[in-house]
């Protein structure tokens, strides 16, 4: 057999300065031996500051010994990879990373190998030659011959963690460091007994510190991100192994001490230790298996570690023990849509996810807080276009009671408006539906039903893969389509219903059951029952919270009170009546306090708050400002100031009528009213010009019957009688009034009045005033109060009135100039008699 084929090798470039770059420069202790071989290479010797300077190109082996860091490594290696010659040997130094992971982005993986010199370099002959997955025989036989050449004796390996030596080494290292942790023996005994019982030159504490436990650390780390399952794997010593072994003796002792359980799997998470994490979760699990939250904990601790397999099985377990743990099924489910990665898996999850939702709404679907199963097992079927089967999840959830029940009526009709109804229904019904239309309906319909058309569509056979086929559809006509939903929609209704008053009747059960415990006393008993109710069945309905906060009010206790509202705002903001409440427990803590010298600067400002949001709309700034208005008012006897947050208010929102009705009311709520100060407001309303006509005009209308039945002044009836028939004459249908001189009808005389009214001498009726009030339209041509009115030349408003709106003023305030008789001349009146015209102007 001949010498094996090698490449030769007069130069070398070795990059790196540290112990071992410089130490294989050095080449061999050996000088005597070598001298001849040193000689021939020392003209050929260059030391440079980077590798940009050396002359790569006619380099023949090319040894990399820099910092033991991976992602150096690979940037030193690509940025070599164009500059060396085809037949340039390229070696790493490492000591722990596999040969695939540094040469990951090296585009010469079959020259490239692993040369592994030991530390001293001069003094240790060992090398470590290592092959591999694409390494050729040449390069390997090359590396062995460079290293008999420079004295050293080469051993082969091939691509695997730590090699030879330190895949031995550093386990045996590590279980060294914690012998000496768990005391079994001193640092110096395991020296000792190393050295002279195995006859190694050095014990494992001196030679950890002849390599250096920050490399020792890089290396162990570097093994257990790789390998995190390999069991001949052991991490580095953590500090936080005393305080996770002391836990551990702590739940040998009590199995069942929960709290020191807590501890450790926090502890072991931190730490990062999948064995260690194992060890902890599965006893834990074991002996708590209800606690759904750390089956969760679990799987998702397995997910970081990439898992997967571990993750499904720990999730299965999990369901399995708690089946009615709706939270753990929607985790389940999150994590199958996840690790889909391909059609075929794609395909088995289907089948997957379906058969896993039914477990779940077999195990926990008639739980009053399984709306999220419901609402997910729907949507996953409506996402397959597996609308039937859509269609029988609603029939099942309208026979459930849950917490959002009626949430998913609004859900079934925004899907039926959305689909054929052949594509919902299955054919029994189908046809059951539309022997239903043709007998009731569509017994009048002209025309088919519906067309069918023919489509293309995609489909997944049962091994994933994709085929093309033909597909059918019916397109029924628009008529067809609604009368087919509306049938679809009313068959489901009543059950519907029915159920809804059910879960009605469950949101209130525990409120009426705690208000009976409390009136016979069972005050402790109705507490319970209120705190389960907003703590677990009704956590996001307000009426719950306010009948506890009510409850805790009624027993003395305003702070546990505000505390109960306090918290259900900031889970679910945005209500009023919650806000509403808290400002008046703050002010009934007050008034019981103070009676009503005491200071209401607190709820003024907790108003004053919500009224200054930026996004606070006109309307609820408006309800705020009437709220602060009442109790300026009612609770304060400060008139002045509630008249002042209206106006404010007023000013802000100037068309609501409501804002106007509550000034007029903070003038005129007491026995001791001012008349002037009433009037102001009534005023203030109808010059408004943002309200409507018919609004000023029902304010005037109210100012009259203030000033009729309070006025103590006739003439200033008598004013806002003139003002208030210059708003009647702008009304295109003024409406019948005492005020008019007119009796009021009732019955069938009133309807007939009421038609009369409408229609004018030339028989031409005008548009019914509940459909709108005009402001521009002129006044009709019709008499009115026995006067006609509006054929000449309009008057201008009455005196002393020049700043209320209104062109026309009353019919009894009109004066008009008789009209001129009309003059025609002979040609004009001759055709009219039926005589010949002159032509002349005159009549023959």
């Amino acid at each position: 057999m001949g010498a094996p084929e090698l490449y030769e090798v007069k130069n070398v470039v070795i990059v790196g300065t540290g112990l071992m770059g410089s130490g294989i420069a050095q080449f061999s202790d050996d000088i005597e031996a070598q001298n001849e071989y040193v000689d021939s290479c020392l003209d050929n010797l260059i030391l440079v500051q980077n590798h940009d300077e050396a002359n790569l190109e006619e380099a023949d082996l090319f040894i990399e010994a820099i910092v033991e860091n991976l992602k150096v490594k690979q940037k030193l290696l690509s940025e070599i990879q164009d500059k060396i010659s085809d037949t340039c040997v390229v070696a790493t130094n490492t000591s722990s990373f596999l040969l695939e992971d540094v040469a990951d982005k090296f585009s010469k993986k079959s020259h490239f190998a692993g040369l592994h010199f030991f530390n001293p370099v001069p003094a240790m002959k060992l090398v470590e030659v290592v092959q591999g997955s694409q390494t050729t025989e040449m390069v390997t036989n090359t590396l062995l011959n460079f290293c008999k050449r420079l004295g050293k004796t080469p051993v082969k390996s091939r691509d695997t963690p730590g090699f030879i030596v330190n895949r031995l080494l550093i386990p045996y290292l590590l279980e060294s460091m914690r012998m000496a942790e768990r005391k079994d023996a001193s640092v110096e005994d395991i020296d000792t007994a190393m050295k002279m019982g195995t006859g190694y030159p050095m014990g494992p504490f001196e030679l950890l510190d002849y390599i250096g436990l920050d490399t020792m650390k890089f290396i162990v780390d570097g093994w257990h991100q790789r390998y995190p399952d390999d069991p001949r794997d052991s991490r580095s010593p953590d500090p936080r192994m005393r305080e996770y072994r002391e836990l551990r003796r702590e739940v040998k002792d009590d199995p069942y001490k929960f709290e020191s359980w807590t501890k450790l799997i926090t502890l072991s998470e931190e730490m990062d230790d999948v064995k260690l994490a194992r060890e902890v979760y599965e006893p834990f699990l074991g002996k708590f298996p209800y606690c759904y939250g750390y089956w969760r904990k679990y799987a998702d601790f397995e997910l970081r570690h990439h898992s997967f397999d571990r993750a499904a099985e720990v999730y299965e377990r999990g369901v399995t023990e708690t089946p009615l743990s709706v939270d753990l099924w929607l985790s389940y489910f999150d994590f199958l849509k996840d690790i889909a990665s391909n059609a075929n898996k794609k395909m088995n999850l289907v089948k997957k996810m379906r058969h896993s939702f039914l477990r779940a709404v077999q195990g926990c679907g008639r739980d009053f807080r399984s709306d999220a199963i419901w609402s997910k097992f729907v949507d996953f079927e409506i996402e397959h276009h597996e609308y039937q089967r859509a269609m029988a999840l609603f029939d099942l959830i309208f026979t459930t009671m849950t917490l959002s029940y009626a949430s998913h009526w609004d859900k079934f009709v925004e899907f039926i408006q959305n689909r054929e109804p052949d594509e919902i229904l299955t054919a029994e019904e189908y046809e059951d539906v539309t022997k239903e239309l043709l007998a009731d309906r569509l017994a009048n319909h002209d025309g088919p039903l519906f067309t069918v058309e023919e489509y293309e569509k995609q489909v997944l056979d049962e091994e994933g893969n994709i085929n093309t086929v033909a597909m059918k559809r019916k397109r029924h006509s628009e008529t067809a389509l609604q009368a087919y939903r509306e049938t679809i929609t009313e068959r489901r209704r009543k059950t519907f219903q029915n159920n809804e008053r059910e879960v009605r009747k469950r949101w209130a059960f525990e409120s009426a059951y705690a208000s009976y415990l409390d009136s016979t006393g069972e005050t402790t008993q109705a507490k319970k029952i209120y705190k389960r109710a907003t703590d677990t069945h009704c956590p996001k309905k307000p009426a719950i919270f306010l009948a506890y906060s009510a409850f805790e009010e009624k027993h003395g206790d305003s702070d546990s009170a505000d505390r109960i509202l306090s918290d259900f705002s900031r889970r679910c903001p945005g209500y009023v009546s919650i806000e509403l409440r808290r400002i008046n427990i703050a002010r009934r803590r007050i008034q019981k306090a103070k009676a009503d010298k005491g200071d209401y600067g607190e709820v003024i400002s907790k108003y004053e708050k919500f009224m200054k949001d930026v996004d606070c709309p006109n309307r609820l700034y408006s309800f705020y400002a009437m709220k602060l208005a009442r109790m300026h008012l009612k609770v304060r006897h400060d008139r002045k100031l509630a008249d002042k947050v209206l106006k404010e208010a007023i000013s802000r929102d100037k068309g609501n009528v409501k804002l106007y009705f509550a000034l007029i009311d903070v003038h005129n709520s007491s026995s001791h009213f001012k008349e002037s100060d009433v009037i102001e407001a009534f005023d203030f309303a109808i010059k408004a010009k943002d309200l409507t006509l018919e609004d000023r005009y029902n304010f005037s209308l109210k100012k009259m019957d203030f000033l009729e039945e309070l006025g103590c002044d006739p003439a200033k009836l008598n004013e806002a009688f003139a003002v208030h028939l210059a708003l009647e004459c702008q009304l295109p249908i003024p409406p019948p009034s005492i005020h008019q001189g007119k009796r009021l009808y009732s019955g069938k005389d009133e309807e007939s009045d009421r038609k009369r009214a409408r229609i004018d001498y030339t028989g031409t009726s005008f548009p019914d005033r509940s459909s709108g009030f005009p402001t521009n339209m002129p006044p009709p041509n019709m008499p009115m109060n026995g006067m006609p009115y509006g054929c000449g030349p309009p008057m201008y408003p009455p005196p002393n009135f020049p700043n209320y709106p209104g062109a026309y003023p009353p019919p009894n305030m009109m004066y008009r100039q008789p009209a001129a008789p009309q003059t025609l001349s002979a040609d004009q009146l001759k055709p009219m008699l039926g005589l010949p015209t002159s032509g002349n102007g005159t009549i023959h």
